[in-house]
């Protein structure tokens, strides 16, 4: 009896599996969160990039609504060419502070289904990216 005990626990056939069956549910964990998080970061850094190249396009403008005219124009075609965000999701502020105009995109991320999977946890509040420029006058 004593050496029949002996016999299955020195077998190791089979081991990797029951390894890989404690392994792999995190492995693949792990791998969702890093592509759940590089998607959050993407859309944050569109966003940015949106409100950089909207607060630029604000400088031809020749007064205030027809710089909040081109703001929603290039934030438009930014989102246009933008991969991986839902237009829909995305608002637009724009601003003037004396000689300064700033420019404000939010992006809901509480509506973004693939953000809140729930694999890992993520900043759910709106993304919001700002970028400001000096008008100038000749």
């Amino acid at each position: 009896m004593l050496q029949c005990v002996r016999n299955i626990v020195a077998d190791c056939r089979g081991a990797a599996i029951i390894e890989a069956a404690f392994v792999l549910p995190m492995v693949i964990a792990l791998l969702l969160g890093v592509a759940t998080f590089g998607q959050w970061f993407m859309i944050a850094h569109t966003m940015q990039q949106a409100a950089d190249e909207a607060a630029r396009a604000a400088v031809a403008g020749l007064n205030d609504d027809d710089r909040k005219t081109m703001v929603s124009q290039s934030v438009a075609h930014s989102l246009a060419v933008a991969s991986g965000v839902d237009p829909k999701l995305v608002s637009t502020a724009s601003k003037r502070s004396g000689d300064y105009y700033t420019v404000t995109v939010t992006y809901q991320t509480r509506q973004n289904k693939a953000l809140t999977i729930g694999i890992v946890p993520l900043p759910l509040d709106p993304i919001s990216r700002q970028s400001t420029v000096k008008l100038m006058y000749l």
